[in-house]
């Protein structure tokens, strides 16, 4: 891991999507999501930090990760991202 935090890499592993008795292995881990484009709303460049809670098809074709984030008011919502290495970086944090 700390080979590819040097080199600015993301482990291909992270792209993996959920499914029948399946989980992505870096779901529970806290990561940071920057937006490389526009997508559900928020502009390109848009950072989100949080704990990955699922990762999902939608429809057959669009690849979906769900964040936990801290809510103002001392909880946690859920924020969607496009989970594909062509609309998304992700900085895994812990």
């Amino acid at each position: 891991m700390k080979e590819l935090k040097l080199q600015g890499q993301t482990p291909s592993g992270i792209w993996h999507i959920g499914g029948k008795g399946t989980t992505n292995p870096f779901c529970g881990r806290t990561l940071r999501v920057t937006w490389k484009k526009t997508w559900g709303g928020k502009p390109a460049g848009t950072q989100i930090t949080g704990e990955l809670a699922a990762t999902f098809c939608v429809n057959g074709r669009t690849l979906i990760g769900e964040l936990l984030v801290p809510a103002r008011n001392g909880g946690r919502h859920k924020v969607s991202a496009p989970w594909s290495r062509n609309w998304i970086d992700v900085e895994i944090l812990s």
